[in-house]
């Protein structure tokens, strides 16, 4: 089975023949691009009971439902994913959600993708998901990066390093206190 040289993920068996669209992250790929070989996933859709398709992300492997656009983490790569922020990931599942066929209904029960057994429920502000303790951790499409996106890191802008002012002697933060001292002075006085 051929995959997707951007994500992993399997390709349909049509994709040998000329160029094909992947339906986890929407990329696509000619047909000299395609020489991987993929397994295949035994995980199913906990919304549609679809089998997964496999994709990696910085070291994470995400199975992802190409027809409702979630993702499948197992219990360790959702802790991986909560610990250290990766923009990848983000482009991955935002990748996933954009190629979905069809939303589903978030308010339905979910079923593991392992056991099929019902999956709890977890509430994080406006953002509902739904995990198997057992197995792993169900994102319908966009709550994973939306559940990631608050972890990006703030940039960081070297600070302006001011030199001495030749003609007064002063560095340009006494220069700035001393004229709002002047300024305050000038107020008073007046």
């Amino acid at each position: 089975m051929l995959v997707c040289p951007r994500c992993g993920a399997p390709l349909p068996a049509g994709a040998a023949h000329e160029s094909v669209t992947c339906a986890f992250c929407g990329t696509t790929s000619a047909l000299a691009e395609l020489t991987q070989q993929a397994g295949r996933s035994d995980f199913v859709c906990p919304r549609c009971a679809t089998n997964l398709f496999a994709g990696k992300a910085d070291d994470i492997e995400m199975l992802g439902c190409g027809t409702r656009g979630g993702i499948w983490l197992d219990n360790d790569a959702a802790q991986r994913v909560t610990q250290h922020f990766s923009e990848r990931v983000i482009q991955l599942a935002n990748a996933a959600t954009q190629s979905a066929q069809r939303r589903p209904d978030v308010r339905a029960v979910a079923k593991c993708g392992a056991c099929r057994t019902e999956m709890k429920r977890r509430t994080f502000g406006e953002i509902s998901i739904d995990y198997c303790e057992a197995h792993g951790t169900w994102f319908d499409a966009g709550e994973l990066a939306a559940m990631l996106e608050p972890m990006r890191p703030v940039p960081q802008y070297p600070q302006p390093v001011y030199q001495d002012t030749p003609s007064s002697g002063l560095d340009i933060g006494d220069a700035i206190a001393l004229g709002a001292f002047e300024f305050l002075v000038d107020i008073l006085t007046d």
